[in-house]
């Protein structure tokens, strides 16, 4: 049985990367081995359940009380890392494959895996940031060439993600993320949805823009008072705190926090709306699971476009709260259509990674 090493861009949290991660691993585990490396000592959501199928290696990142050292870390650690996977490689190997999901922190990793001669290397790029600091885009520069040189497969959730990544010349191959369309499946559930009622899924903090979410439904609550908001993700208790006080400013009523191990698919088949206005997304897997389940969407036009299965509209983030109330008002009175799901089944999406697990050359 040929050998994988998974490499997490941080632990087994109950995040869209994780996810994908553990919908290959459930998927593949009975034609490959799966081993897993992750860079914190906590244990997370996933952890338990990985270690059904293989070992848990970890090299954990600086997380101590010195922001100046945390930082520095993110500078340094290259040899740390590099050093922490070709002991693996070679006190646990062969291995065939190693797929990464760690950003540009994937160059030390596939270093590594080059010089112990781990045909298959793999990297995943699942986001597209925007904003960057200038001395971190010219450590970017220097760690994409090491990644893109050590490689033998550049992938993506989408185009935007792989530009991020590997650069806009790369021919990186762009792998849309998928669902388990059985779980998410509207027929399952009798229950009517709930009217004016509004959802938001994704970790809180500044990049998901959960304060936006909030201006919106305070625009939408002038239209309809019974409106409902239900904000479900990995928690985050500083921005919780600045959420919590902007919803007392704003004297916002019916508004619910969730953690992030809540019944998604239950919550979704009561709702009518999803409002997601990402600064930045590689995919936003969520927004999928969202229209899977008929569920309108408003989104901001820096989602990819391969989000879309029909139920999606994009606005610009420069547009007011008022404007994309108003966006949601126009949808209220349209038939819910019938979500195109063909280029988001989770099956096919399996496919391509054993394909790629599979194959010996670059693609």
């Amino acid at each position: 049985m040929k050998k994988v090493l998974m490499v997490s861009c941080d632990g087994l949290g109950n995040g869209g990367i994780q996810h994908v991660m553990m919908n290959i691993v459930r998927n593949l585990s009975g034609k490959f081995h799966f081993d897993m490396l992750l860079f914190t000592h906590e244990v997370r959501h996933f952890d338990a359940e990985f270690q059904k199928y293989g070992t848990i290696f970890r090299i954990p990142n600086y997380k101590g009380p010195s922001k100046l050292r945390r930082k520095l870390d993110g500078y340094v650690r290259f040899w740390r890392i590099y050093q922490g996977v070709k002991k693996i490689l070679q006190e646990n190997g062969p291995y065939d494959v190693i797929h990464c999901h760690n950003y540009f922190e994937a160059a030390p990793c596939l270093l590594a895996a080059k010089h112990c001669q781990v045909p298959i290397r793999i990297s995943h790029s699942h986001s597209a940031p925007q904003y960057t600091h200038f001395l971190t885009k010219i450590h970017q520069i220097l760690l994409r060439s090491i990644l893109v040189n050590n490689a033998t497969h550049l992938v993506g959730c989408s185009k935007n993600a792989c530009n991020y990544l590997f650069g806009k010349t790369s021919n990186a191959k762009s792998v849309p993320n998928a669902i388990d369309l059985k779980r998410f499946d509207r027929s399952h559930y009798s229950q009517p949805k709930i009217k004016h009622s509004f959802i938001h899924v994704g970790s809180l903090g500044i990049p998901k823009n959960q304060s936006f979410v909030l201006d919106v439904f305070k625009a939408i609550q002038t239209h309809w008072p019974d409106a409902t908001l239900k904000l479900i993700g990995n928690k985050n208790e500083s921005y919780e705190k600045i959420l919590r006080q902007k919803i007392a400013n704003l004297h916002l009523e019916n508004v619910e926090f969730l953690p992030h191990h809540s019944d998604i698919p239950a919550l979704l088949a009561q709702s009518e709306y999803m409002i997601f206005p990402s600064l930045f997304e590689g995919f936003g897997l969520a927004l999928v699971e969202a229209q899977a389940m008929q569920v309108k969407c408003v989104a901001s036009n820096t989602v990819p476009r391969e989000t879309d299965i029909g139920l999606c509209q994009y606005l610009p983030l420069k547009q007011s709260p008022e404007q994309w109330a108003q966006a949601v008002l126009d949808m209220s009175d349209k038939p819910i259509p019938q979500p195109n799901t063909q280029g988001v089944d989770l099956n096919c999406y399996i496919d391509k990674i054993r394909s790629l697990y599979l194959s010996g050359e670059k693609q």
